[in-house]
């Protein structure tokens, strides 16, 4: 494995694990009833659950009946259901309240489930392949739990699925046990130019993969679009990034710059608020009403035109375990401030401008940052002020204004967003140059703050030993997330096929017959 020198973003990694690593295995390990065409992670499944690729309007039961889901419940990190608050309608007969998914339907008995009171409130049980051929499962109380086998109901084909879905953008929560190439590596500083390469190598794929996606939305929309629906999808990381990415299809691009009133920048984010939180579910309540205020910005968005849509629920955004700072309400008035901040120019071309005429990767990441933190100094009158100093609509008013996009939201949408976008448009238009640009700004780009997976990555690589800081910028923390979604996430059973692994057994040879 040689040096990565070109200023282009590389596919080595992924060309390396298709040449050392074997091939998955087809067959799923021995079960009771039905066989399985191949072998998935749970949490895949429930992500493919939480994200609704399925045939929604056709979706039918186990035992026959229709099934309509109005919210697919929000996800728990902690004991007893996979997801919990969810609204789904059987039969025509209204329902709310917990879902546990799995990869069978067997599972529901290997763990246990139907031993455990927790589970009693448990409206529905989803699994990808009925392997018992029942209809339903049975609860703790001896009651029927209607059963969706998901595998007759996929949008997409599941190999695909495997493709779109990005399983590190949820939730995960795991003790770290020391990996195979911790121990392989130890605690000599002999591989760490190895080990760096490696990261550079993974993190180019990563960010190569995430362009693909863009690069599949850029072929039915205009980049300006394709921005907006990531910038969306962005503020609802990660939990809500289902209805975010809901919103900016009922309150689309065309919509939001229609909004905006010419040179008036604080009467343009006040419309912007009221399309996005009308169309969101997100209003005000006469409940949450009390104080002149509130009162006065409910009566602002009210009095906005606004063509009738159908919105969203309150009930399909989740709030629970989120810093108050990171509500949905905040999080769309930033949305709001940032297009009426840039209004009328667009934003697109702004960044697009940055990104091919700055050389200089350092200068173009600031300059992009600028594009984000700088839209909190627009000026911004009151009730359209209303976010910079409320959390929520009954709670404390903050006396001093707090800013909508802090600089940590502002890279994580540069590394998450824009990066990839303007990759997969480089690609597009065969913009080599362009390329180049991103890529020395990729290089540049600061660690974001750090996650489940990348504290779970850290220690298993490198321990307590001081070789973490080897994770430097976004680059190597984002192939930190890529070797985990490849091989970790299944713990030493991806160690097998592990290149990361398999790169360093084979170092002493210095093997370089995989060069970029």
């Amino acid at each position: 494995m040689g040096a990565e020198s070109s200023q282009l973003f590389a596919d080595t990694y992924e060309r390396m694990r298709k040449e050392f690593a074997a091939p998955p295995p087809q067959v799923s390990e021995r079960r009771p009833g039905k066989p399985t065409p191949q072998r998935i992670r749970e949490h895949l499944v429930r992500c493919i659950w939480y994200e609704q690729h399925l045939s929604v309007n056709s979706l039918t039961l186990d035992d026959g009946r229709p099934l309509a889901v109005a919210s697919q419940g929000w996800w728990n990190i902690g004991a007893g259901p996979d997801f919990t608050k969810a609204e789904i309608t059987i039969d025509g007969a209204a329902q709310r309240g917990d879902i546990e998914v799995h990869t069978y339907s067997s599972d529901w008995y290997k763990h246990n489930h139907n031993q455990d009171p927790a589970y009693n409130d448990t409206v529905l049980h989803v699994a990808m392949w009925n392997d018992r051929d029942s209809r339903s499962v049975k609860r703790y109380d001896g009651s029927d739990l209607p059963q969706l086998t998901l595998s007759r109901h996929l949008s997409e084909p599941l190999g695909r699925l495997e493709e779109l879905i990005d399983l590190t953008e949820y939730p995960f929560e795991s003790d770290a046990n020391a990996g195979v190439c911790r121990r392989k590596i130890g605690d000599a500083r002999t591989y760490d130019e190895l080990v760096g390469t490696f990261l550079d190598l993974a993190g180019d794929w990563r960010m190569l993969t995430k362009a693909q996606r863009f690069g599949v939305l850029l072929k039915v929309t205009g980049p300006e679009e394709a921005l907006y629906c990531g910038l969306m999808e962005a503020m609802g990381y990660p939990a809500n990034k289902v209805p975010f990415r809901r919103l900016a299809e009922s309150a689309a691009y065309r919509d939001l710059r229609a909004a905006f009133a010419a040179g008036d920048i604080s009467r343009s984010f006040l419309n912007a608020q009221a399309l996005l939180f009308e169309r969101g579910g997100l209003a005000p309540r006469q409940e949450e009403i009390r104080d002149d205020e509130t009162r006065e910005y409910a009566k602002a968005l009210s009095a906005s035109v606004i063509p009738a849509r159908e919105a969203l629920k309150r009930e399909e955004w989740q709030f629970k375990g989120m810093r108050p700072q990171n509500y949905p309400f905040r999080r769309a008035a930033a949305v709001a401030l940032l297009y009426a901040a840039h209004s009328p120019r667009n934003l697109f071309e702004e960044m697009l401008k940055i990104v091919s005429l700055t050389s200089s990767g350092e200068t173009a990441y600031k300059a992009l940052e600028e594009i984000f933190v700088t839209a909190n100094d627009a000026p911004a009158e009151s009730p359209a002020d209303y976010w910079l100093h409320r959390n929520t609509y009954t709670g404390r008013r903050s006396k001093s204004p707090q800013r909508l996009i802090s600089e940590n939201l502002a890279r994580n949408v540069i590394v998450n967003i824009t990066i990839p976008l303007y990759l997969a448009f480089a690609r597009k238009t065969d913009d080599r140059a362009l390329e180049s640009n991103l890529h020395r700004i990729y290089e540049v780009i600061p660690r974001l703050p750090a996650t489940s997976v990348t504290r779970f990555m850290r220690c298993r690589i490198f321990g307590e030993a001081s070789r973490g800081k080897l994770v430097r910028n976004a680059r190597r923390q984002q192939a930190l997330y890529q070797i985990f979604r490849d091989y970790c996430d299944n713990d030493d059973a991806g160690c097998a096929n592990c290149v990361f692994l398999k790169a360093i057994e084979a170092s002493s040879g210095q093997d370089s017959s995989i060069t970029p």
